[in-house]
Order: C-alpha cells, then sequence, then structure tokens
C-alpha cells in the first residue's frame, strides 16, 4: 500500500518542497528571500547531519568572487547577500532527503524524490509563464509586462521560464502514460507555443525540437512493442488533427498564427541574423584584456556574449571563469552518472536527461548570472538533489 505524502515526507521537508515550488514561481517577485527562508529550513532540519560537498563549496567561492570582481554586487549588503543564492540552493538540494526516515533505502523512494524535484521547479516556472501570459496573450509587442512586477521583461527572458516545462511535457507525451497525462501535456505545449507566438523567440522553438527528438528516441529505446505503437498512433493523430485546424482556419487558427509576432519576425532578416555568436568571438579576442572582471570587457564589446561563461568571465575575470565551468561540468558529471543508473525508472531517467539538456543549451545562449538568475538557482537546487540521490543508490 502507498505510503502517504504525509508519512513519506517530514513536515519540514514538505515545507521546503512548497517553498521550491513557490520560488521557482518566483511568488510576488519574492524568489530570493523564499530561497533564504528555505534555507534556514533546510538548516533547522538537518542540525546535526547537515551535507556540505566539493560543488557547494566551489559555488560559494563563485559567490564570494562576485562581491569581490563585480562592483554592482557591493550597492548594498542586501545585493550582497543575494550572491549566495546559489550555494543555499545547492546545499537544499542536497539535504533535502538527508532527514527522510519514513520511506527505506529503495530506489522507489529516489525515483520518486527526483521526480518530485524536477516537477515542483518546471510547473512553477510554467505557471509564471502562464500568468504572463494571461496578461499580454494579445500584445503587439515582443518585449511584455511580467505578472509580478508589472514592468517591461524582455522576450528571451519570459521564454526561458518554459525551459524545463518542455522537457517534462515531451516526456510525457511520448512517454508510456495514461491517455489524460499525454492530452494535459499537450496542452501544456499548446500555451508555451501560443503565448510564443507573442514571444516570438526562436530559442523555444529550437528547444521543443531537440527535447522532443532525444525524448522520443530514448523512451522508444526502452518501451516494449505496444508501447512504441500506441505513441506512434498518438502522435500522428496529433499531427493531423493540428494540420486539420490550421488548414481549415479552425476559430481563426491559422489567421492568428500568420499574424502573429513570430510570423512577422520570420518575414524579416531578423530571424535568420544573430549576434551572438560575432559577440561570442569578440569576447574570445580581448579575453585577456580584462583578466579580473569588474564587467568592462561587456562593456568595451558593447553588450553580453549571450552565455554563462563568457559573460560570467566579464563579471568575475579569469578564477570566476574556471569556478563556473568546475561548477558545471562536475555537476553535469554527477546528473550523467545518475542519468545512466539504470536501476531508476526509465521516465525518472527520461526527465533528467531532457531537462538538465534544455538547461545546458540555453546556458550558452543567454547572460544566465546577469538576466535570469533564478535559472541558476534551479540548476544548483536539482544538481544537489541529483548528487544526493546519486549517493543514496551508491551506498545501498
Amino acid at each position: 500500500m502507498e505510503l502517504t505524502l504525509r508519512k513519506k515526507y517530514d513536515p519540514l521537508q514538505l515545507i521546503q518542497y512548497a517553498l521550491i515550488l513557490l520560488m521557482s514561481l518566483n511568488f510576488a517577485n519574492l524568489y530570493f528571500y523564499i530561497i533564504f527562508l528555505a534555507f534556514f529550513i533546510c538548516l533547522a532540519s538537518n542540525i546535526r547531519s547537515l551535507r556540505v560537498d566539493i560543488v557547494s563549496l566551489l559555488i560559494f567561492a563563485l559567490s564570494v568572487c562576485y562581491i569581490l570582481f563585480y562592483p554592482p554586487t557591493r550597492d548594498t549588503i542586501t545585493t550582497s547577500i543575494k550572491q549566495f543564492a546559489y550555494p543555499m540552493c545547492y546545499i537544499i538540494g542536497l539535504n533535502l532527503a538527508n532527514s527522510n526516515r519514513m520511506i527505506n533505502q529503495e530506489n522507489k523512494g529516489t525515483d520518486e524524490r527526483i521526480r518530485l524535484s524536477i516537477i515542483l521547479v518546471s510547473l512553477g516556472t510554467f505557471l509564471h509563464y502562464l500568468l504572463n501570459a494571461t496578461v499580454n496573450i494579445g500584445s503587439l509587442l515582443r518585449n511584455t509586462k511580467d505578472f509580478w512586477t508589472g514592468e517591461v521583461a524582455s522576450a528571451t527572458d519570459q521564454a526561458l521560464l518554459a525551459v524545463m516545462a518542455l522537457g517534462v511535457f515531451s516526456v510525457w507525451l511520448v512517454g508510456e502514460r495514461p491517455v489524460w497525462v499525454k492530452i494535459l501535456s499537450l496542452a501544456g505545449l499548446v500555451v508555451v507555443f501560443a503565448y510564443n507566438f507573442v514571444l516570438a523567440g526562436r530559442t523555444i522553438l529550437l528547444l521543443e525540437a531537440i527535447t522532443i527528438i532525444v525524448a522520443f528516441f530514448f523512451m522508444q529505446r526502452n518501451m516494449y512493442a505496444e508501447g512504441r505503437i500506441k505513441s506512434y498512433l498518438f502522435l500522428a493523430l496529433i499531427f493531423v488533427g493540428v494540420l486539420v485546424l490550421f488548414l481549415n482556419n479552425a476559430w481563426g487558427l491559422r489567421d492568428w498564427i500568420l499574424n502573429s509576432n513570430l510570423s512577422a519576425r520570420f518575414d524579416t532578416q531578423e530571424a535568420l541574423t544573430d549576434i551572438r555568436l560575432e559577440r561570442k568571438f569578440l569576447y574570445l579576442g580581448r579575453f585577456f584584456e580584462f583578466p579580473f572582471g569588474g564587467g568592462h570587457l561587456r562593456t568595451a564589446v558593447g553588450g553580453h556574449a549571450h552565455e554563462l561563461y563568457l559573460d560570467a568571465f566579464s563579471d568575475v575575470g579569469i578564477l570566476g571563469y574556471v569556478l563556473v565551468i568546475a561548477i558545471v561540468v562536475s555537476s553535469t558529471v554527477s546528473v550523467f552518472r545518475l542519468f545512466r543508473d539504470k536501476s531508476l525508472n526509465v521516465e525518472t531517467r527520461s526527465l533528467v536527461l531532457c531537462v538538465f539538456l534544455g538547461i545546458n543549451i540555453v546556458f550558452f545562449l543567454e547572460p544566465i548570472l546577469q538576466g535570469e538568475p533564478w535559472l541558476f538557482c534551479i540548476f544548483c537546487f536539482l544538481c544537489g538533489v541529483m548528487r544526493s540521490e546519486r549517493l543514496t543508490l551508491k551506498y545501498n
């Protein structure tokens, strides 16, 4: 008989999960403060057995580098303290199951905790994306208002809110799930793409293409023949249904799509040009001119490099650059080893693969720590969870 939620997790764990959901939702634009609260609860629940590993120390060192080398982080005490949200998120994830005594050490508990963590942060960011869509769906401008702040947020920033949800919906859509879950996933993807016709983002299109292909082939390799046939039929039905609706202009769908911001963007040269690659080469060409960061390289070049690593180098120099690479590489290696563990459920492994793939792709497309620090917070949290669960599997 399945254990109830209250028996699976103690009250402090449930509170932390709830706060992680609110953090990923950026509830009332307070996600930094929610992280601090979750961290103190984490300390209280693991006062005698708090885990700290080398990755948490590397992330802490990166936070210190930002305070030392990047002047804007020293504007106020609050701004300085916020730099430590990243190691806090990692430590929360690393210790979230540390005090769990209700589930005996078996893979079923590991599967559930991994899926729960991924689904919570994906749900939170997707709900934020959905809230933004409700107030901006008819906008003629790409850069629309954020639901929580009421201020104009860039289309790119808003599009990244859907990155993890794309991974989850894609896995559920092509996997062996009940029909109602597949329909729910399809509805989620429809919402993502409907609002993207306003945002006119190319990143979402690229990510979904990659994610759905990866999820499809991975799940197909691990399905029985009956499951594969059902998956083919369901996807074929979706394709035919969408095609029929579009060709018949049902509910004005075709007109709405062809007159959208996304369609207008592809009608211009803008869709075929991108300064990101050019900016990366400019950064690399002047790499050694500003070894101590301070944001001077970004000023000299005239904009962001649009990737986590080089933009971090502009902020915190060579030391911080090496730390960011070490954090991402070591965490990704740990996640990959967990993904390869065949004692885990196929869906769990697929969720890990697709969600982390999506996050790592956007690390090369956007200035994460400058524009979307919430995404790096979530990445740190998930890496902490994956590290913790890998240790659980290793020693049991």
